[in-house]
C-alpha cells in the first residue's frame, strides 16, 4: 500500500490501482482482510485496518468502530450509536469511538 496526500495505491491482482481518497466511502475489517468500499466497487486486501486508520486520520477519515473507518465527506448523519452515509448504509459506532 502506498499513499500520497490525494490517493491510495492498492494492488488488485497483478495491477496497481490508484484510488482517490475522496472516492473511498469507508474501510471495513473482515477477519484478516481489509475491504475498501468505493462507488465503483470494493477492494479486498490482506491488511490490518489499524495501519490504514492511522495513515488516513489526518485526511478526513474517522475511526468509528473497531471494524470501520469512514470518510467524513460521505457521512450524512451521526448519532451516538450509528453513522449514516450518503449511500444509505448505516454503520455502528463502537463505545470506544463515540463522538
Amino acid at each position: 500500500m502506498m499513499m500520497s496526500t490525494s490517493h491510495l495505491t492498492v494492488q488488485r491482482g497483478s495491477a496497481l490501482v490508484r484510488l482517490p481518497l475522496a472516492s473511498i466511502i469507508y474501510l471495513e475489517s473482515q477477519h484478516h482482510y481489509l475491504v475498501i468500499h468505493t462507488p465503483s466497487g470494493a477492494f479486498r486486501l490482506r491488511e490490518k485496518i489499524s495501519a490504514y486508520a492511522a495513515r488516513l486520520a489526518g485526511e478526513g477519515f474517522t475511526r468509528i468502530h473497531r471494524y470501520y473507518v469512514v470518510n467524513d465527506a460521505w457521512v450524512s448523519r451521526r448519532s451516538a450509536a450509528a453513522v449514516e452515509l450518503t449511500t444509505g448504509d448505516q454503520l455502528p459506532v463502537g463505545r470506544r469511538y463515540r463522538l
